[in-house]
């Protein structure tokens, strides 16, 4: 998080700890997802805590999360700060994880619009981070995913700041491939948040349908049609 000494590992210690906690249950199915996303953030809290005591508390790292886990047909969000999860179906927005911010609380009671939100004097006042001093709560749902056609997009404010929600679901379904759309909304961000810019982080998940062109869709339905024929 700019501003703190320390946010460079903070966001570093939150990655550690997510791959050692994953690597426990890469093999089986995760029953309770928001335990197994509160823990990765308890874990990183303590693993802070120790890197603190050992630069004699001359740090202050702290660092927002995002989490998304996409397991039989339904997508688990959990978040702390303000970076974010999207989840589109069929071309269009559907939700979005809360922020833990100023911001967010001015527009859930009505004080700002949502498109208000990037540009505002307190964008970057945060209600809730991972830190070294105490364990942060996630806010945490889940959805289902009726539709085969979605995708879910993972970023932080930088990216979102300077990328409408309409901008994110037109460039997700569009017929190319997900990076050259990643890449194009990178683009947007950064023309749009020109000097304020913060940090750009994103990651996307889509189904089989939008990450794959729809000319090489046709191809691998030829060879499917082509290899039954052959075999039976």
């Amino acid at each position: 998080m700019g501003g703190y000494k320390g946010g460079e590992m903070a966001s570093t210690t939150l990655i550690e700890e997510s791959k050692k906690h994953f690597e426990t249950f890469k093999d089986t199915k995760i029953e309770d997802v928001e335990d197994f996303f509160q823990t990765i953030v308890d874990n990183t809290t303590q693993s802070l805590k120790q890197k603190v005591e050992a630069h004699e508390g001359y740090i202050d790292p702290h660092t927002t999360v995002a989490f998304a886990l996409i397991q039989e047909h339904s997508v688990f969000v959990g978040n702390i700060g303000d970076s974010r999860v999207y989840i589109f179906e069929d071309g269009a927005f559907k939700q979005r994880s809360k922020d833990h911010s100023v911001v967010e609380y001015l527009f859930d009671i009505g004080r700002i619009r949502e498109k208000d939100m990037a540009t505002h004097p307190d964008q970057n006042k945060l209600l809730r981070s991972i830190n070294a001093k105490e364990s942060s709560e996630i806010s945490f749902f889940e959805r289902e995913l009726k539709d085969e056609n979605f995708a879910v997009l993972v970023c932080s404010d930088g990216f979102w700041e300077g990328v409408s929600k309409e901008e994110m679901s037109k460039n997700l379904f569009l017929d190319k491939e997900l990076k050259t759309s990643l890449d194009e909304m990178v683009s947007i961000a950064l023309k749009n948040g020109g000097e304020r810019c913060d940090n750009i982080s994103v990651v996307a998940c889509v189904s089989l349908e939008n990450f794959v062109p729809k000319s090489m869709l046709s191809k691998i339905d030829e060879m499917f049609k082509s290899w039954r024929k052959k075999w039976f």
